[in-house]
């Protein structure tokens, strides 16, 4: 079976970088590599941060809670008490995938923009910018400086 990642994917769309990638089965191996390049990263942060923070985090709430409570002498903080630990064991997890997501995203851009570049397309690896047609090795979205030979490279193609 021959797996692509056609023109309409969602991928595509949380992926722009994607798109530079001609062939659809092309796509799907360069996506394929930025995962591989990162998924172990992936696995060991998340457990890390996962396990600590249900167990940390309630734990702290919790003593939070007793030293309110016995500061403001109020017994019936301890069944609010437990709803807050009940409430923070399940929304920490998310917030941390959540967060995850995000920071790996921005890896496997990265990762995209490399293989582009790798490739001879002119892309800033650091924000995605299309640098055809640019005139100075420089980056004008972001300001990174860029090998000039991708410039070369793309004037030669056309």
């Amino acid at each position: 079976m021959k797996r692509e990642i056609r023109d309409n994917s969602r991928l595509i769309k949380r992926f722009p970088e994607l798109a530079f990638f001609s062939d659809p089965s092309d796509r799907y191996a360069a996506f394929r590599t930025a995962m591989r390049e990162i998924r172990w990263r992936y696995f060991l942060l998340a457990a890390v941060f996962s396990s600590m923070s249900c167990l940390v985090v309630p734990y702290l709430v919790r003593l939070l809670l007793v030293h309110l409570r016995a500061l403001l002498n109020a017994p019936h903080l301890h069944s609010v008490s437990r709803v807050v630990v009940g409430v923070c064991n399940g929304l920490i997890p998310l917030v941390i995938a959540f967060v995850l997501v995000h920071l790996f995203r921005k890896r496997i851009q990265r990762s995209l923009r490399s293989q582009l570049v790798a490739r001879g397309t002119p892309i800033c690896v650091e924000c995605g910018y299309d640098l055809r047609g640019q005139l100075e090795p420089r980056c004008p979205e972001c300001g990174k400086a860029f090998d000039p030979s991708l410039i070369q490279c793309n004037r030669e193609q056309q």
